[in-house]
């Protein structure tokens, strides 16, 4: 809070370096709050089309045909993620425009999938696609209204999946690679290593289809 200037400033960098946000603040921000407001200049639009341009850049999107094995095959899972984030099972649905749908079961009181909060988005190849209402009401992991979130995949030349989603108004970022081997799939989810989290793998088979609840 900067009371002189009438003003407070909010960061939701999901970084652990604060003070260099801190110095920028008072290097370029402080400086810049007057009383009155300052003539736009050369140096003001610039900056204004450079953050229009800011964009994640996602990584090449590689193939996810309709047919791939794992399409549409819901893993049992077993384990937690960083933060005690346990999921029941996860299911990754190659769509016709080249897009996957992404679904995650958070796990509950009941083994079986009816009922349990699911999250899902659908991942651009290569490319964002935003999702406005990723996650459910009844999430025991997130915030009702943590908002829309935008996510990519590339699959790899060994089959393996890279899926990244960022949410738009919160600092939270699901960093992760799928592996299949047959009915076997390792997911693992990358962490962020600003607030330390290591790398964390669970592991999951597919359902048969008579087994699917």
């Amino acid at each position: 809070m900067l009371p002189e200037q009438d003003a407070v400033i909010v960061l939701t960098s999901a970084i652990s370096r604060t003070q260099e946000l801190l110095e920028a603040v008072w290097t370029h921000l402080l400086p810049a709050m007057q009383d009155a407001p300052r003539a736009p200049g050369a140096a003001g639009d610039e900056a204004a089309e450079r953050l229009r341009k800011l964009a994640y850049a996602p990584e090449p999107a590689g193939e996810a045909p309709a047919d791939e094995a794992w399409s549409g095959r819901i893993y049992r899972l077993d384990g937690e993620f960083a933060g005690g984030w346990k999921l029941r099972a996860a299911r990754f649905t190659a769509e016709e425009d080249g897009s996957v749908l992404f679904e995650l079961w958070e796990a509950g009181d009941d083994a079986s999938l009816v009922g349990a909060s699911t999250i899902a988005l659908r991942c651009g190849a290569g490319v964002w696609h935003r999702t406005e209402t990723p996650i459910p009401g009844g999430s025991p992991n997130f915030a009702p209204d943590t908002g829309p979130a935008n996510g990519w995949f590339s699959r790899k030349s060994d089959g393996s999946l890279r899926i990244v989603i960022r949410f738009s108004e919160e600092p939270i970022t699901l960093n992760l690679t799928a592996v299949f081997d047959g009915a076997r799939l390792e997911l693992t989810e990358h962490g962020n290593p600003e607030f330390g989290e290591k790398e964390k793998t669970i592991v999951g088979m597919a359902e048969k289809a008579d087994e699917r609840a």
